[in-house]
């Protein structure tokens, strides 16, 4: 890929340093359920979400998000996950509790007749909340590919929170077993509004092929002074980036994950320049993509760098939202009447500020705001 930038973006000679502004983690999970009861709800909660771990940096077991009225969450989790309380500030409201729980006799697989679940466990005010979900269907199903949205109400985010559910699809009605009860009380599942592959579904709905990925966490602190590396693929904290050359100032063409189940890219068009080469006064503009392969689609914005003195600022923002790949009318359905699905990345704007000032390391202040 050649570099669109013109040379004269940068001072004349290059200052031997390179750094890089952006992070990219990927976080593992084996599978997910989102249970909705907000037509018949709690006076407490509005819905649940159990998602199973196994992966080293996260333990093995059973963890339960518990949506609540007022928009904060609880995480209800078994002893042996590993948590980052953190992390979980992106959802809704932001985190409330972090409570241990056993979840004995817990059990969530997903199989060809789709989803089985069950778990129990106790709140904070002291009530029994048990969920048995059990598919029996022999229908074949069809799952498809989905951004998880992140609604408007998330306030605080660290970062942006890109969960690519490969494997997607809605618990159907017909020979389907459900009991939800919160204390004494038992609750009925929303519904679809209209069906999906000639059947009527419930709006609970599962993954069973994830792909967690966490963009440029917010940032305080010093920047690595990279060796200027060579034009070509560069490993640096677990992200490949693809360098090109435009009059001897390194840009960064692409990035991805080092380590991953699915091919998920970060395009840059024209290439990201050289921040700490950028001549003073300058303005540098471009566009990006992310590519979350064929079936996902992709997800478009612009990026902007201005330097003046020691100081680069710096903006990405997701402009043009999710780009999804509808390969069904009900979809087609679903992603107009719920705009959400494809309009959410587009209330992201991360900014960043790198000073050059310093004779040892450049410092950055990053963040994510809601607009």
């Amino acid at each position: 890929m050649l570099s669109n930038h013109l040379p004269e973006i940068y001072q004349q000679h290059s200052s031997g340093d390179f750094v890089i502004p952006f992070n990219l983690e990927v976080s593992p999970m084996e599978r997910l359920l989102l249970i909705n009861i907000e037509h018949d709800p709690d006076q407490v909660y509005v819905g649940f979400e159990p998602q199973v771990f196994d992966h080293p940096s996260t333990g093995s077991g059973l963890l339960v998000i518990a949506y609540r009225e007022d928009g904060k969450i609880d995480i209800y989790h078994q002893p042996g996950l590993i948590l980052a309380s953190e992390n979980y500030d992106i959802v809704r409201k932001g985190l409330d509790d972090m409570i241990e729980r056993p979840f004995e006799n817990s059990h969530f697989e997903i199989g060809a007749q789709g989803v089985d679940v069950r778990f129990a466990f106790e709140d904070k005010q002291g009530r029994q909340i048990s969920a048995r979900i059990r598919e029996r269907s022999r229908k074949p199903r069809k799952p498809f590919s989905l951004l998880a949205p992140f609604p408007g109400d998330t306030e605080n985010p660290p970062l942006l929170p890109l969960v690519l559910l490969y494997s997607f699809y809605f618990v159907r009605k017909s020979n389907t077993d459900v009991e939800i009860k919160i204390g004494e009380k038992s609750h009925r599942l929303d519904s679809l509004p209209v069906p999906m592959d000639g059947a009527w579904m419930y709006f609970t709905r599962y993954a069973s092929d994830l792909f967690l990925l966490n963009w440029n966490k917010a940032y305080s602190g010093a920047l690595d002074k990279l060796d200027l590396p060579a034009e070509g693929e560069f490993l640096h904290q677990g992200v490949i980036y693809d360098l090109v050359e435009n009059s001897g100032h390194l840009e960064i063409s692409r990035m991805r994950p080092q380590n991953g189940s699915h091919d998920v890219q970060f395009i840059f068009e024209p290439p990201f320049p050289h921040l700490t080469d950028l001549r003073d006064g300058v303005e540098v503009q471009g566009s990006f993509t992310i590519w979350m392969e064929e079936s996902m689609g992709k997800i478009d914005g612009v990026y902007k760098l201005t330097r003046s003195g020691s100081q680069v600022e710096i903006e990405v923002h997701p402009s043009d939202g999710w780009y999804p790949r509808v390969s069904k009318w009900s979809l087609w359905f679903i992603f107009r009447v719920a705009s959400i699905f494809k309009n959410w990345p587009k209330t992201y704007l991360w900014t960043a500020r790198v000073d050059l000032s310093s004779e040892n390391l450049p410092r950055m202040e990053s963040k994510w705001n809601r607009i």
